[in-house]
């Protein structure tokens, strides 16, 4: 009986600490991004079209297709990494930017846009159409694994995107979710690095 007793109390030990690492994670992810984003002017750039070397090529596909990759160094330091997809033809639209911070070699936070829509006959410039927007926020333990992960999902034109990021709420999602974009963001970083 002593060593079920000391076990559910070492147990509900961990989840508090645990509980309170996750908040402290994000403060010091928020204070990291911060000190980014005020330094980014001052970083180098490198910038890599990565277009065919991950996505397919088809001669008769009518589509424009670009995918690239920008490094933002500090000195020797990656601290910034966007990953840039568009693909458009005459009338869909495909738009995904993921901004990944970086400390130590380490990715700490993703922010992923993605945009699609579909534009009809009258509307040349894709500016009326409204895009099925969707904005995720990932944040990441010195381990690169998901500690917090939110999700605004929104439909809105070109001209409103600004209002409606303002006012349409972010949604606690599963970390479970984010394996594969994980995976994947962190393959493309680190093999053209």
């Amino acid at each position: 009986m002593k060593k079920i007793i000391v076990f559910v109390f070492l147990m509900s030990t961990l989840q508090s600490i645990k509980g309170q690492e996750v908040p402290n994670r994000i403060k010091e992810i928020r204070e990291k991004y911060g000190k980014i984003m005020s330094e980014k002017k001052y970083f180098s750039k490198q910038v890599k079209d990565i277009t065919w070397d991950v996505l397919e090529y088809d001669e008769d596909d009518q589509k424009f297709k670009e995918k690239t990759i920008t490094y933002y160094y500090d000195g020797s330091q990656v601290k910034m990494v966007v990953i840039y997809t568009t693909i458009y033809d005459d009338y869909n639209f495909y738009e995904q930017e993921i901004e990944c911070y970086l400390d130590d070699d380490s990715v700490l936070f993703v922010y992923l846009v993605e945009k699609q829509g579909f534009r009809s006959l009258s509307d040349i410039s894709f500016s009326e159409t409204e895009f099925d927007t969707t904005e995720k926020r990932i944040y990441l333990d010195k381990e690169e694994r998901c500690v917090r992960f939110l999700v605004k999902e929104m439909k809105c034109s070109i001209e409103t995107i600004e209002q409606f990021q303002k006012k349409t709420p972010n949604v606690e999602q599963e970390c479970s979710d984010t394996t594969d974009v994980i995976a994947e963001i962190l393959f493309l970083i680190k093999k053209w690095w």
